[in-house]
């Protein structure tokens, strides 16, 4: 069984989900590390303005970290500081 962080779907659109969706399967299967330093920040950038309110943000990397035992915050702070 697939694991899911919960998306409060009244508040994005379908472009919107598919793109969250998408930046948490690159973070979950370890593929941003054969990524681009850039395209990978980039990509965070998209989710930050998608996301646009930190508690949700925070709630949505407490989530991610429970089921993947991995920050969304802490490997994109290693990432921009490398």
């Amino acid at each position: 069984m697939e694991k899911e962080i919960k998306i409060d779907y009244s508040i994005y659109r379908v472009e919107e989900i598919v793109q969250i969706n998408s930046f948490w399967t690159l973070l979950a299967s370890n593929r941003y590390q054969k990524m681009a330093k850039d395209e990978l920040i980039s990509r965070y950038r998209t989710y930050q303005n998608i996301i646009h309110n930190k508690a949700l943000e925070k709630e949505y990397d407490r989530m991610f970290q429970s089921m993947y035992q991995r920050s969304i915050y802490k490997i994109m702070k290693e990432w921009m500081k490398g």
